[in-house]
């Protein structure tokens, strides 16, 4: 089960790694509308395919209906944050959110879930905060983005991680709650009509759900199956992918200091990776 939920995460973290050029092609839609659609197609499109498990998924979300407004909330805020900021040309935000989530990560696990950390897993934590510090003082302001980003889906995925529900059952269950919220919203929004009115805009709102239900599934799915600080290990790979899609797609600017802080934060990719795969190989995991 080992090498299913690698794969499966690795698929997630590729595809998120590409989203921000679907979603720079959606710039004349406002936000705000994006967002509630994201949810509207993505309920729509998880309730179709569990139509056959319709009454399970009802008698868990009564059970647990509390945690799954934790994980709704968590995972809204994500959404709207990540699509916000690609809109709002601060893709290298994002990118440095999940370069930090990934660190949360090992902190969330070690005093959450008892997993043990090595000293150089300390180290990398401590030279990854160091590199946010440089940016930080580059730019004049915390990057609240980033923060935001890392912390919402830190905690999604602690959430998750020993939950026994199906994975697309509880995102059924994550949009269904924000559902109504987000409806009220959407035929509030005094652009909503307008929006409407061009046909080919409900191909990107529809698409919007798909890409977003996707890998959000695959992640739920494969999170179970590896260690919660492995997860980070394949984390690199989306924040990279956005990292050189700001730089070299969009020429978002970026100061000699700002490099220098991504550049710690690299320094520390090397070590968390080299550590992580050091105690995986002694253990003789990698060939489960």
């Amino acid at each position: 089960m080992f090498l299913q939920g690698f794969a499966l995460c690795l698929l997630a973290f590729t595809i998120w790694g590409l989203a921000p050029i679907f979603w720079k092609q959606a710039t004349h839609i406002p936000t705000e509308i994006l967002l509630y659609h994201r949810v509207i197609f993505a309920n729509i499109i998880l309730a179709l395919w569990l139509i056959p498990h319709i009454r399970d998924v009802i008698r868990n979300m009564r059970q647990q209906w509390r945690r799954f407004i934790v994980t709704a909330v968590l995972i809204g805020t994500n959404w709207f944050t990540f699509v916000w900021a690609i809109i709002n040309d601060k893709i290298l935000e994002t990118s440095l959110g999940y370069y930090l989530n990934p660190f949360l990560n090992l902190c969330v696990a070690a005093i959450f879930l008892n997993e043990k950390l090595k000293p150089m897993q300390y180290v990398a934590v401590g030279i990854a905060f160091m590199g946010v510090g440089v940016i930080t003082y580059s730019v004049g302001y915390l990057p609240w983005v980033s923060v935001l980003l890392a912390t919402s889906f830190c905690f999604y995925g602690y959430f998750h991680k020993k939950s026994s529900l199906r994975s697309e059952a509880s995102l059924y269950i994550e949009t269904t709650l924000l559902l109504p919220i987000f409806l009220a919203l959407n035929f509030s929004h005094p652009q909503t009509l307008e929006v409407y009115k061009e046909p080919m805009n409900f191909v990107w709102l529809f698409f919007g759900g798909f890409i977003t239900v996707l890998p959000l599934v695959f992640f739920i799915q494969g999170v179970k199956y590896i260690p919660f600080s492995l997860t980070g290990i394949l984390q690199f790979l989306a924040p990279s992918m956005t990292f050189f899609i700001a730089i070299f797609k969009y020429e978002e600017p970026a100061s000699r200091n700002q490099y220098l802080g991504f550049s710690l934060i690299w320094l520390a990719i090397l070590i968390y990776v080299g550590e992580s795969f050091r105690k995986r190989i002694k253990r003789g995991t990698l060939k489960a």
